[in-house]
């Protein structure tokens, strides 16, 4: 396995090792349980792991690269990924508190490619306490040592994954054209609140999904992510404003939706390839020009 990691910045954890018996008879096998809280340094990378892993997020803030995509990993989500590919995990903000348990068993590719379907990052059931007694009772079992564990750890993680599955799997029983209706929803939504703070879950909030498939219909129905959509309307809304008024750069900010004049210059310079104040002078001097 290949693997680079800064572990040493974690700064809470407990680790269960488990020594399956029946690793071969069941359809999904616990070789592992762990439960970390990270600070900010906080990264693991690896591939040819030859096993799959699911993480539960209970606080905080991460991020997962996984082949060539990645995701925002917040508070009431998870994923399930198999190790053999390429995988980056890292804490975003002051810290990320989540479990993990590394599994085996001939049930995991099917589970982890369903999981891929509905956007890899998935969202926790709102019943989330349910599934966290599920881990609760995973972690006293391995630490136990019962002679029946490994089958009752078979029965609580499919029991997890099948939780977590059911309370995402109702967003893709819809057809192309309700796929495509709940993304124009979506950027009307965007175009009329463009101007002040939204974010990816009050949109996804808005047309009942859950952030992670949402963010994969809108991607595949519109062609970008819809933070940037939301993006290219703000940058369309300053330039209309930049070219016919004489308002401020905050004021325009304001306006346009970002929220301060240092976040929108960077953003406007980024996108546009210009600072707003040349942008503006060269739209005046084009003006200018043709009067």
């Amino acid at each position: 396995m290949k693997q680079n990691c800064n572990t040493s910045v974690t700064v809470k954890g407990e680790c269960c090792v488990n020594n399956p018996i029946f690793t071969t008879r069941m359809p999904v096998s616990v070789t592992e349980i762990g439960h970390c809280k990270a600070n900010g340094d906080f990264f693991l990378e690896r591939e040819d792991g030859g096993y799959y892993t699911l993480v539960i997020t209970v606080a905080g803030e991460g991020k997962l690269i996984y082949k060539t995509d990645s995701f925002s990993v917040s508070r009431k989500s998870a994923f399930l990924l198999d190790t053999n590919y390429y995988h980056r995990i890292e804490t975003v903000g002051e810290n990320w508190e989540f479990y993990y348990f590394d599994l085996k068993g001939p049930a995991m590719e099917n589970y982890t490619l369903l999981c891929e379907e509905m956007g890899t990052v998935v969202g926790i059931p709102e019943k989330q306490g349910e599934l966290l007694l599920l881990v609760e009772q995973c972690v006293k079992l391995v630490k136990e040592r019962k002679h029946y564990r490994d089958i009752q750890l078979s029965l609580n993680v499919t029991e997890m994954i099948t939780k977590l599955l059911m309370s995402n799997i109702k967003d893709m029983e819809m057809s192309v054209s309700e796929k495509h209706q709940i993304a124009e929803r979506a950027v009307e939504y965007i175009t009329e609140h463009y101007d002040r703070e939204i974010g990816v879950e009050e949109i996804a909030g808005y047309v009942s999904l859950s952030k992670y498939y949402f963010i994969k219909l809108f991607k595949n129905c519109i062609g970008v992510t819809p933070y940037e959509y939301l993006l290219h309307i703000r940058i369309n809304a300053a330039k209309d404003l930049l070219r016919e008024s004489d308002l401020t750069l905050e004021e325009i900010a304001i306006k346009a939706g970002f929220g301060d004049a240092v976040g929108f210059s960077r953003s406007f310079r980024r996108y546009v390839g210009l600072t707003p104040i040349a942008f503006r002078k060269a739209a005046l001097g084009y003006k200018g020009n043709t009067e």
